[in-house]
């Protein structure tokens, strides 16, 4: 029996800001696409599928609203993209965009299970809301789901307040060139480790910063690691093997 891999996908669902008041108006066909977006990823579930749409950014603002599907699976990947490209391009007559639309990636290591699954529900502040969007949740049952729903939210909560504390920082002190970074980063909200790099590499093009390409990796897997892109233990074995010892 093949080892599953773990998915995390992450599908933008439309471009403008999300407006709370649209939920029960123009924008009911979002949902509606949502829904059919897990159903494509429902046959290739292998234990478990959690799913959850985000509204708000870090800070709490509202964001442009997407969609996080977490899986695991022992379908290849790219027979999984092959099925969302077909049914993105039936219901939105246009091609599947990588990066500002969807990324999908796998996560060869992981190290807590939970917090990989948990991650889809951070947003929602009871389980009757999250049952409200009707997405699948699949290898849960409600009282599990509650139990690490309200765990997530909490975690959400406090990172945006963390958040919300460091952007007032930003207000009254334009900091190092690090944290001028992290501004761009936060707003951009990037997913993986080459995008992190590119932003930062821009700030410093901008800034006219000498480029010293050793630092600019330094601050990349530094953000990676303190917004949970990259999993402390992955960089430690890295360093023991490194280190031979």
């Amino acid at each position: 029996m093949p080892r599953p891999e773990f998915m995390k996908t992450r599908i933008t669902l439309d471009q403008e800001i999300w407006d709370p008041e649209q939920e029960n108006k123009s924008k009911r066909w979002m949902f509606n696409f949502a829904k059919s977006m897990v159903e494509v990823v429902k046959p290739y579930i292998y234990t478990k599928c959690s799913a959850g749409f985000e509204f708000k950014s870090k800070t709490g603002d509202w964001c442009k609203p997407h969609l996080h599907i977490h899986f695991d699976t022992i379908t290849p990947r790219d027979s999984i993209v092959k099925q969302l490209r077909r049914v993105w391009k039936e219901q939105m007559d246009e091609p599947f965009k990588v990066k500002t639309v969807w990324t999908m990636k796998e996560e060869h290591y992981l190290n807590d299970e939970v917090k990989f699954f948990r991650y889809a529900w951070k947003q929602y502040e009871s389980l009757e809301a999250l049952k409200k969007h009707d997405l699948v949740q699949h290898g849960y049952s409600d009282a599990q789901i509650e139990e690490h729903r309200a765990v997530a939210h909490q975690v959400w909560l406090e990172s945006r307040e963390y958040a919300r504390a460091k952007a007032d920082k930003y207000e009254d002190d334009t900091g190092t060139i690090y944290d001028r970074c992290c501004k761009v980063l936060d707003e951009i909200n990037p997913l993986t480790i080459r995008d992190i790099n590119g932003v930062i590499l821009d700030v410093y093009i901008k800034e006219k910063k000498p480029i010293n390409l050793r630092t600019i990796d330094g601050y990349t897997l530094c953000y990676a690691l303190t917004n949970g892109i990259v999993d402390k233990e992955r960089v430690m074995d890295r360093a023991e093997q490194r280190l031979g010892i």
